[in-house]
């Protein structure tokens, strides 16, 4: 698939922010009637402000070219500038412990990682002079600030880091039937020596060599200068692998098909069959005198066992006068089978099979019932178990799910595998990974067939892969994903937004709480995830279509760290994710109003990565009651480039949510377009004052849905403060059926929702800017070229135009 390259470069420092034209206008006015109300005072104050606040936008230039973007020591932040008398200035910091008010430098220990901190200077013009306090106080002219963010680089990593790093990298199987590989050499620290002992020698020696069955354990000593620590693994050594399911179908999460079509589910194929209820329990029911089949759908290397309970349907236990059949059979085409078992029905009773297959290989497997009835004779099936042995792809699945994909510096390579074994490693270009581990960094980003050959298994193995080494001149990209949640038509509504940087995955939202919208956020996070750990979930707001989703969030993945809104909800669903978060164990949780006192723990920017940073944006409502209006709203940060995330954080009910953070977002590159599109999110000041490039709109499941999102209001302005400010929606959807409603919104009733869908967006940032690309569309697909925007009857601007 081809990307969309938006035209776009990054930024390199901060904009100074410039009065507007309008705001200037009303500041002239303004300062008028402060004239005539106390005369020349008034005039000369006024003209005392508007004199400094140009002084300050130089001050404010001097200072980015003084204060460094990232430091190991002190900061000089100056209280007065030279050559500008009359202006002072005070400075506050975002984390005190890291950076003090005063610029005392605190460099956090290597574990927590650099820290980015905001320093905000606020100008205060003639600070000697009372009057003109009193007078800038009494008609609110209030003074100038500007952040500036300098990144304080960690300390370098201690000998007990080193060690418990070098700890946490071993890995020893907790079952084997074979020898196993241990690490002998360590890449951390040359100077590092590492021996293992067994605590039984004669189960399995400190080499790791087995010896006899039972369990035991292995114990490494990591030893660097005079800091040594310890890390035992519990192992047992038994005489055969466990069997490995290959299909153990929950018949109640199964979506049935008909006795009329052949239909696919858990690795099975079912005809003439379908999923029924038989005592309380969901049944496959096979029509025996159709010749009713389930086979697998692939090829079995080493099948194992079969295993299944049987009953003849309750309505059809009088039909026992001939014979009727359940067979158990393999073939090695799907063409010629041959039987294993046959059972006869002989009585209304539910009867159990348990099959030996070890002694078959590369086979299809199948159920087949037969019946010499000519009217329908039903046998209902549960319980089905296919096992198999294991094979060297397991191994392998195993191994590419483990190893280092990429890195930018030395790693412990693996020495063994889930299943025992040694590992050797080969590495084509060795100048650049040893077969340790230890990493000569490239200038450029350089790809390196890595291949392990593993040995003691009762299968010859070998394992290949390519290891990205990072360059001195390459930075890790980031890569968001605004995940289509109504892909499979349920979800009319929601939103779930995930993005990751290497390792680092963070979920926003989660959606409604249907099995379609999580399947969705599934297929995203399977497919992306390095590790299917998500180290932070952010719960904007409590509404069901942002957090109905999150249980399963919870049930599915591990994750590490949760940054919520702050204060309850009165839903079951809400009390359903509360109880979920809770049973998760989480490494830390937030609230938003701790992050942004930088409070028990929490921290208003979050450092991901270098040059990558989560900035929590003040709304001025994270402690009101309705829900909306206490989303969480943030900039990601990344190389430059500005992305605006704002939750449902609209300004309806009076709310001046973008007012009050307009000026601490400045000017952003992507803008995720506030509720869904409503018509009470993105003003036209906000948008003229942030300048978006690019507008990302969620809504759910189609143009138009049961909320007329995205509203008409809301796309004009956009396209009005901007007309070369790009939109890109997830859904799409036909305008056959629409209809202007009384409180002026669109909605439509879809039969095609695939129309002009651009579904999940994928949005790259690197170092040199960004790019798009989406899941149905070489191109993305901008909004005014779908049928919804062409054709909508409150179009008023569109883009370009």
């Amino acid at each position: 698939m081809s990307k969309k390259t938006v035209k776009k470069t990054v930024k390199v420092g901060k904009k100074v922010k410039k009065t507007s034209s309008k705001a200037k206008v009303w500041f002239g006015l303004f300062s008028f009637l402060i004239a005539l109300a106390v005369g020349g005072t008034g005039i000369y104050y006024h003209q005392v402000a508007d004199t400094e606040n140009e002084q300050v936008e130089l001050m404010i230039e001097e200072l980015k070219t003084s204060l460094p973007t990232q430091t190991t020591n002190n900061l000089t932040l100056p209280n007065r500038l030279s050559g500008y008398p009359n202006v002072a200035i005070s400075w506050v910091s975002s984390n005190p412990a890291v950076i003090s008010d005063d610029g005392q430098v605190f460099r956090p220990l290597y574990a927590t990682g650099n820290k980015t901190i905001r320093l905000t200077a606020t100008f205060i013009i003639k600070p000697d002079d009372a009057l003109a306090q009193t007078f800038f106080t009494t008609f609110g002219i209030s003074p100038l600030q500007e952040s500036f963010t300098v990144k304080v680089i960690c300390l370098p990593m201690t000998n007990e880091e080193k060690v418990t790093q070098a700890l946490a990298s071993l890995y020893v199987p907790s079952k084997t039937v074979s020898d196993i590989g241990l690490t002998t050499q360590l890449v951390e620290d040359d100077a590092m020596t590492i021996t293992w002992s067994s605590a039984n020698d004669t189960i399995i020696s400190a080499t790791g060599n087995v010896l006899g069955l039972g369990s035991t354990s292995l114990t490494a000593t990591v030893t660097l200068g005079s800091t040594s620590e310890q890390k035992t693994f519990p192992i047992e050594v038994v005489s055969a692998y466990d069997d490995i399911v290959y299909t153990n179908p929950n018949l109640s999460e199964i979506s049935s098909g008909t006795y009329a079509n052949v239909w696919n589910s858990d690795n099975l194929a079912f005809n003439q069959a379908i999923i029924a209820e038989a005592n309380n329990q969901k049944v496959v029911r096979m029509k025996a005198n159709l010749q009713a089949t389930i086979t697998t759908l692939t090829l079995i290397e080493n099948p194992a066992s079969i295993s299944l309970h049987y009953q003849i349907y309750a309505t059809d236990a009088n039909k026992l006068n001939k014979v009727s059949t359940l067979n158990i059979r393999y073939s090695q085409d799907q063409t010629l089978w041959t039987t294993v078992a046959t059972e006869t029905i002989v009585d209304g009773l539910a009867h159990q099979i348990n099959l030996d297959l070890s002694a078959y290989h590369n086979v299809y497997l199948q159920i087949y019932t037969n019946s010499e009835y000519a009217t329908d004779l039903r046998i209902d099936i549960r319980d089905i178990v296919i096992k198999r042995k294991i094979a060297a792809h397991d191994v392998q699945e195993w191994l590419n799910k483990e190893v280092v994909k990429k890195t930018s510096s030395s790693f412990n390579l693996l020495k063994t595998t889930a299943f025992g074994g040694s590992i050797v490693w080969n590495s084509a270009q060795p100048e650049l990974i040893s077969a340790m581990g230890k990493v000569t960094q490239p200038e450029e980003t350089t790809k390196v067939s890595m291949r392990a050959e593993i040995t003691g298994l009762p299968f010859a193995v070998s394992f290949q892969y390519d290891l990205q080494i990072n360059g001195l001149n390459t930075v890790e990209p980031v890569e968001i994903y605004f995940i289509d949640l109504g892909k499979y038509g349920q979800s009319d509504s929601g939103e779930s937004i995930y993005f990751r940087i290497g390792a680092y995955d963070v979920l926003v939202d989660a959606g409604d709480n249907y099995k379609t919208s999580n399947q969705a956020i599934k297929e995203v996070i399977d497919k992306y995830s390095e590790d299917r750990i998500i180290d932070l979930v952010i719960a904007t707001h409590p509404d069901a279509d942002h957090i109905g989703g999150m249980s399963f969030v919870f049930s599915e993945y591990q994750v590490l760290n949760l940054l919520q809104f702050h204060g309850t909800h009165t839903t079951q669903l809400y009390e359903k994710y509360v109880s979920s978060y809770q049973a998760e164990g989480l490494v830390k949780e937030c609230l938003i109003t701790d992050a942004m006192n930088n409070a028990n723990g929490c921290s208003q920017i979050i450092e991901i990565a270098p040059s990558v940073t989560i900035n929590l944006i003040e709304t001025g409502y994270y402690e009101t009651v309705e829900p909306n209006g206490r989303s969480i709203v943030f900039i990601l940060e990344a190389y430059g480039t500005k992305v605006l995330l704002t939750g449902d954080a609209d300004n309806n009910d009076g709310r001046t949510v973008e007012a009050n953070y307009q000026q601490a977002v400045g000017d952003i590159d992507i803008l995720k377009a506030v509720h869904h599109g409503t018509s009470h999110g993105s003003t036209l000041e906000f948008l003229k004052s942030s300048r978006p490039e690019v507008v990302i709109i969620t809504n759910g499941n189609y143009f138009g849905n049961k909320h007329g999102h995205p509203t008409a209001d809301a796309i004009n302005r956009i396209y009005q403060a901007n007309n070369q400010t790009q939109i890109y929606a997830v859904v799409g959807g036909d305008v056959l059926d629409c209809t202007v409603t009384a409180s002026n919104s669109y909605q439509c009733n879809v039969t095609d929702r695939f129309l002009d869908r651009n579904g999940t967006i994928n949005i790259t940032i690197d170092n040199h800017g960004y790019e798009i690309q989406v899941e149905y569309f070489d191109m993305p697909l901008e909004l005014s070229k779908t049928q919804f925007w062409k054709t909508h009857p409150l179009k008023e601007f569109e883009y370009g135009n």
